[in-house]
């Protein structure tokens, strides 16, 4: 889901709760984009805060990227919030629904759209450290600015080699929040949602609360990056694979092949007339020009003279 804020924002928009939010805090219009019109139909319809009858929300039913693509507003605040394919696919796939959205080109469409001091989020369970140091490469890259990284719980460190949990990642060159974490260091965010509505988590000070409410609190503060492992290679419109670390081939793929191979081969001997034999190259190459189409052919063409 995008969400584009007016202010002008802009929202994936998902089943509504970002919406509700967005609401909350402020935002005069908002478009709210997204792909999946079940999803969209269930945050119309059974939604208890009823985002979407809001006058301020503006829905589209379209692809995040092409909205990006096409919009010719100028937002305060764009937010993927939590782009995730939720389409089921074979756990061998390597390229996702959302896999456009984290390219430098789509990035950059984002800035595009953004004011001078826009601020771009993106959130998700990115589960691996060096899926977010790629994020965070492409997002300084195209922005010019170092993004404020935050995880949920709070980690201080994050190493590429590591895996990575709930992470927020803030881009732009607006220094607002990174200035309000220089000076107060910490946010303190309660554990119950409606509990941060109207509290300012930088002056709140948990230890001279009540006991009983102090373990409701849970401290965030940007988290550091640590590159250790590997090589940062950012993603294109031409190699939009987020979830894969390195341009190859997996070796579960290279394996299938070599099976298959094998085993045609070998029906294809065993079950071959008597007789002197010759491969025909036509033939041979003819069936070769379909191997990245399939695991592999059934083996060169063979003919009984």
């Amino acid at each position: 889901m995008v969400l584009l804020f007016a202010m002008y924002w802009s929202l994936a928009q998902g089943s509504g709760n970002d919406l509700t939010h967005a609401l909350q805090f402020g935002g005069r219009q908002i478009d709210a984009v997204e792909i999946d019109p079940v999803i969209q139909d269930i945050g119309r319809h059974y939604h208890p805060d009823h985002p979407y009858q809001d006058a301020r929300v503006i829905p589209h039913l379209d692809d995040g990227r092409h909205f990006l693509r096409t919009t010719d507003h100028k937002y305060d605040l764009v937010i993927y919030a939590l782009v995730d394919s939720l389409i089921l696919h074979s756990g061998y796939a390597n390229i996702r629904l959302e896999s456009y959205l984290f390219t430098r080109q789509a990035f950059s469409d984002v800035k595009r759209v953004l004011k001078s001091d826009g601020i771009f989020v993106m959130y998700n369970w990115f589960r691996q450290g060096w899926i977010v140091e790629r994020i965070v490469a492409m997002a300084e890259r195209t922005f010019g600015c170092p993004p404020v990284i935050l995880s949920l719980p709070y980690e201080q460190i994050l190493k590429a080699s590591s895996p990575a949990g709930f992470m927020m990642i803030i881009a732009g060159c607006n220094p607002r929040i990174a200035n309000a974490f220089g000076e107060h260091k910490t946010f303190w965010l309660n554990s119950v949602p409606p509990q941060n509505l109207h509290v300012d988590g930088f002056a709140l000070r948990p230890e001279i609360l009540p006991p009983d409410q102090q373990h409701n609190f849970q401290p965030i503060s940007p988290t550091t990056l640590i590159h250790d492992a590997g090589k940062v290679i950012s993603i294109s419109d031409d190699w939009p694979f987020l979830y894969l670390r390195g341009k190859l081939i997996p070796d579960f793929t290279i394996r299938s092949m070599v099976i298959l191979g094998v085993l045609g081969v070998g029906m294809v001997y065993l079950f071959l007339p008597k007789g002197r034999i010759a491969i025909n190259s036509r033939m041979f190459f003819l069936g070769a020009a379909f191997v990245p189409n399939v695991a592999l052919t059934t083996g060169p063409q063979i003919t009984v003279r």
